[in-house]
């Protein structure tokens, strides 16, 4: 077994790190879909905070985007497998289920380790 250690700051810094490690596991596995720094930063917000109204509006004001930039990141975050929108409700929204599911994990468990396994 091989092991290496991956050193963040604070939550914000953990979350970002995760996505970079999910968005490499979705190119291994055939589907390259390099996330952009900018949308990784919107994503970020939605993976702590929830895909919903309030989230937007401290995007607005923390990074200084306007409803029609945060609008076409989420269109392309959808394009790309990190973002969906709900079945029975068109209007709602949800982050990509396994990553929400990944980042759950980490901020919620002191023990923060995470296995790949190679198959052939």
């Amino acid at each position: 077994m091989y092991k290496f250690e991956i050193k963040y700051k604070n939550d914000i810094d953990l979350v970002d790190k995760i996505i970079s490690i999910y968005s490499i596991n979705k190119t291994l596995k055939g589907k390259p879909v390099r996330i952009l720094p900018y949308e990784k930063s919107i994503l970020i917000y939605y993976l702590i905070y929830g895909f919903n109204k309030e989230a937007k509006e401290t995007i607005m004001k923390d990074l200084g985007k306007t409803e029609n930039q945060i609008n076409t990141t989420n269109t392309n975050l959808r394009n790309k497998g990190y973002l969906f929108k709900d079945r029975n409700n068109r209007t709602k929204g949800y982050v990509s289920k396994d990553l929400k599911e990944m980042v759950d994990i980490f901020l919620n468990n002191k023990n923060k380790v995470l296995v790949t396994q190679f198959k052939k």
